[in-house]
């Protein structure tokens, strides 16, 4: 249990840090003499001015999905780790994941097949890992729900 108190915090963490990482970046695209310099840039960009806030925009789903996956952890540490609903919010935040790598890998792909891969080949590593981690989590669901079912089938042998 230590462990998942860990990793609770560690989500919690996860979250404080992306809402920090939304508001530095809404800082520094509309209010520094940097992000004034920046907008200039994006014109040669596919999303041309739109590129800021699009990234922006994936940060949303992936903090959902923390916070699914930090009630997820509460309600193991509440309640057992076999449970439906920590399965159910596990689901909801692998499906978030997924969705958000999916669509966070074309649009990069995108981005870096327009600048002729110069920039941007990071961002398409960290899409697949979202995807990866999606997946995985998913995968933990499903093992949530199977082991749920077995805990009520034995409890129900005589």
């Amino acid at each position: 249990m230590k462990k998942l108190k860990f990793l609770n915090g560690f989500v919690i963490g996860l979250m404080a840090l992306f809402v920090l990482i939304i508001l530095v970046n809404l800082y520094i695209g509309e209010i520094s003499n940097f992000g004034k310099t920046l907008k200039g840039s994006y014109d040669q960009v596919v999303f041309g001015q739109w590129t800021p806030y699009l990234y922006l925009l994936f940060y949303v789903p992936i903090l959902v999905a923390l916070l699914y996956i930090q009630r997820g952890l509460m309600t193991i540490l509440k309640d057992n780790l076999f449970n439906i609903k920590s399965a159910k919010r596990f689901k909801i935040a692998s499906t978030l994941l997924f969705i958000t790598g999916v669509f966070g890998l074309i649009f990069d792909s995108i981005l870096f097949l327009n600048l002729k891969g110069v920039v941007g080949f990071g961002y398409l590593g960290q899409d697949v890992l979202i995807l990866f981690i999606g997946i995985i989590l998913n995968i933990v669901a499903d093992i949530i729900v199977n082991g749920s079912s077995l805990k009520t089938e034995n409890e129900l042998t005589i």
